[in-house]
């Protein structure tokens, strides 16, 4: 099944479990750190996600930064060695969620979404690309509003996520898995 089909079925499941979900709204927002080792050669990446979650749906924006030291005239200067932004679409089944009422004590999660990432390439000139990423997380809370969580992530080109004729595409794209931890803070529902 291709990326734009999941996306049609996907977007119909959101707009029919909207109006059930709006009574059980919750704010979170998670510290993490990912390491990539395609986009920030081996240097973990420091970011920050907000979710706005209503029963299984939710919906994440989050951006990450990895920090590299250069030096320049024998001083040393911190810069940004590459960059990550993105918007998540999150189910997670309640019938295999945290909620009080089940019987795990963990949050398996699948997600999917499009995002910019930015590295500094071998030449030394920055580059920006536009991909689409999915992949699955499970979350642990430590409290009602506190827990950590653990998450891959697999990104590739937007341009051939979109097409079905399985054309060549850019082969300067970073594709890999990005592996996220993160500690959350949770608000609400």
């Amino acid at each position: 099944m291709r990326l734009s089909s999941l996306l049609l079925r996907t977007g119909v499941v959101v707009a029919v479990a909207a109006s059930s979900a709006a009574a059980q709204t919750r704010l979170s927002t998670e510290l993490f750190f990912a390491r990539n080792s395609v986009l920030a050669s081996g240097t973990p990446l420091y970011g920050l996600a907000l979710g706005l979650y209503g029963g299984p749906i939710g919906l994440r924006a989050s951006g990450a930064l990895a920090f590299r030291t250069e030096t320049v005239n024998r001083v040393d200067v911190v810069r940004t060695g590459a960059w990550t932004g993105e918007v998540d679409l999150i189910l997670r089944p309640a019938v295999l969620g945290s909620e009080e009422r089940t019987v795990f004590p963990f949050a398996p999660y699948v997600f999917g979404g499009i995002g910019r990432i930015s590295g500094v390439e071998v030449d030394g000139f920055r580059s920006h690309w536009t991909g689409a990423s999915y992949g699955a997380g499970l979350a642990v809370p430590l409290t009602r509003a506190l827990g950590v969580s653990g998450e891959a992530r697999y990104r590739l080109p937007l341009a051939e996520a979109l097409d079905e004729n399985n054309t060549d595409f850019d082969r300067s794209f970073p594709r890999g898995w990005e592996y996220r931890f993160g500690l959350s803070i949770t608000l609400g529902g």
